[in-house]
């Protein structure tokens, strides 16, 4: 499940209209921390990543990973995003 976690950062960075590489590391702009916290969401409570190795991958702490998936589903409601917008398709390869 860890190889879909690319594809859910293109996803929700485009979503929040920034780089995809600015989700990796600890940028605290705002655009930038509400596209890492809907990829925390998306990759934990759905995918059934660790949060620990959803940290490890975007090179963040998993208390910031867990953060954000308390906050994930208000941060996409505010932007009118639904999850399944963000998810790979089942059975499409990653």
């Amino acid at each position: 499940a860890l190889a879909a976690l690319p594809d859910v950062v293109e996803r929700c960075a485009a979503a929040f209209g920034v780089d995809p590489g600015e989700v990796y590391g600890g940028s605290r702009r705002r655009a930038t921390v509400c596209a890492r916290t809907a990829v925390s969401y998306l990759t934990v409570s759905h995918l059934g990543l660790s949060a620990a190795a959803v940290a490890g991958a975007l090179g963040v702490t998993p208390a910031v990973v867990l953060r954000g998936v308390r906050r994930g589903l208000g941060t996409l409601a505010a932007r009118q995003v639904a999850p399944t917008d963000l998810l790979p398709h089942p059975g499409r390869r990653v």
